[in-house]
């Protein structure tokens, strides 16, 4: 008998038994959800599947247990990254478009992959666990449910009428200039300008129990109460970057640091927010710093382009 064992490449990452095709395999299953989609290549299409963990992290009211058998075939599973619409540098996975990758054998971390699906010989009279959710499981599913619900209920109050129709109004008014991603599940946007050096604008309600605003331009960022008063304001904000009234500026500190602020001028007002900062050396020269701050930093006070000449 032959099933199909899903494996997270972190985790095989982490601390898994290298396994080859045609070697054998033991590793501790619970069943995967029979009425999900099967992400799957053909080849393991209508197989029984299994999801592998060693961790420790099934809950004790989930049917688990030690399966043994022989690796019949390894195919490592790649899924494209989008952007999450209004987040800065947030990303997942878009499972609807799954690649499948044939391997002989997984002896480490492999570059891409999100998990490996194997099709694993067992033998035909064995026990195999049955599908349940846990009590946690089952719980956090509700509460997901209801977060889902109120995501959709701040859409339709009077915060969200004007952040949706703002979205309208500078989609017509950018789409020729901008690639704009938006989300049905929740009041947010991503406009991303086809000029180069020119900032993108993000923004999004918040999905957290405290109701904000999150904003960002370029690589700032700002959280505004979510009220009326603050959602009107977006419509100027996309004006004012999309005419190239947006700037990061390089201030040296008096201790020889440098701090990075975005800023922004529409109409009558300015927004300032720290993006970064480059400590001073010490006394060996040495300095930590995360991401691309320092070289950000180097290139001086930047005034990100207009979205149109």
């Amino acid at each position: 008998m032959r099933i199909a064992v899903i494996i997270s490449e972190w985790e095989q990452a982490c601390c898994g038994e290298p396994f080859r095709v045609g070697g054998a395999a033991s590793w501790q299953l619970l069943a995967a959800d029979p009425a999900a989609g099967a992400v799957v290549p053909a080849a393991a299409i209508g197989l029984e599947r299994f999801i592998e963990e060693h961790h420790g992290q099934t809950p004790a009211d989930v049917p688990h247990q030690r399966v043994t058998g022989t690796v019949r075939s390894i195919w490592g599973v790649r899924y494209p990254e989008v952007a999450v619409p209004g987040e800065l540098a947030s990303f997942v996975n878009d499972t609807r478009e799954p690649s499948f990758s044939p391997m002989d054998d997984v002896t480490g971390a492999t570059d891409g992959v999100a998990e490996y699906i194997v099709v694993l010989e067992i033998a035909s009279d064995l026990d195999l666990p049955a599908y349940k959710l846990s009590e946690e499981t089952t719980a956090w599913e509700s509460q997901k449910a209801r977060y889902r619900d109120r995501d959709r209920g701040r859409m339709a109050d009077e915060i969200g009428a004007v952040m949706e129709s703002t979205i309208q109004v500078v989609t017509a008014r950018y789409r020729d200039l901008a690639t704009i991603t938006r989300t049905p599940q929740r009041t947010a946007v991503t406009l991303i300008p086809l000029r180069t050096a020119a900032a993108a604008v993000r923004w999004a309600r918040s999905e957290q129990e405290m109701d904000q605003i999150g904003l960002h331009i370029g690589a700032g960022s700002w959280w505004l109460d979510a009220t009326v008063e603050n959602a009107r304001l977006l419509e100027g904000i996309v004006d004012a970057v999309a005419a190239g009234n947006a700037t990061e500026e390089v201030i040296v500190e008096s201790d020889g640091g440098r701090r990075l602020e975005t800023h922004v001028t529409a109409a009558d007002r300015e927004w300032a927010t720290v993006t970064g900062h480059v400590p001073p050396p010490d006394e060996s020269g040495v300095m930590f710093i995360i991401g691309d701050v320092w070289e950000r930093a180097q290139e001086g006070t930047t005034r990100y382009a207009p979205w149109q000449d």
